[in-house]
């Protein structure tokens, strides 16, 4: 067998490869040789893996709806009925509302009342009642 003078990839180099990528699918290869094609190694950066565009998504104007019927205290099922939505949007759209929760103002209001936030976990019997309690006296207030 005749070897090129200047191989850029000799049979070990080949194999080499072969080892690297195994379980990694021909797409996935084919995706990062060409960004590293298009942009070099600033292609080979880890990337977001949200979506672009979400044509799916629950739009804005049903989501404020949703939420402003679940301030007048209909559940999921009322709420799905009277807009017209599934009821697993509805849900959805009421659970996802959580994540303000989490935040430094949210924590910063506590901390500025006085209050400890106390994390559980969902569907706690005793978590649930807790937050129904709250949210019975924050109502008569």
């Amino acid at each position: 067998m005749t070897i090129h003078n200047n191989p850029r990839t000799t049979p070990y180099s080949r194999a080499e490869i072969v080892r690297r990528v195994m379980g990694i699918s021909e797409r996935a290869v084919a995706k990062w040789l060409a960004r590293f094609r298009a942009e070099g190694e600033a292609g080979m950066t880890d990337r977001s893996s949200r979506p672009h565009a979400m044509p799916s998504a629950t739009p804005a104007d049903v989501v404020e709806q949703v939420i402003a019927l679940r301030l007048q205290r209909l559940r999921g099922k009322q709420i799905a009925k009277g807009l017209g939505l599934s009821p697993v949007t509805a849900t959805r759209v009421v659970t996802d509302n959580g994540s303000c929760y989490k935040s430094f103002a949210f924590r910063d209001v506590c901390k500025a009342l006085g209050l400890k936030h106390i994390r559980t976990g969902p569907y706690t019997l005793r978590a649930n009642s807790k937050v129904d309690r709250f949210i019975q006296t924050s109502l008569r207030e």
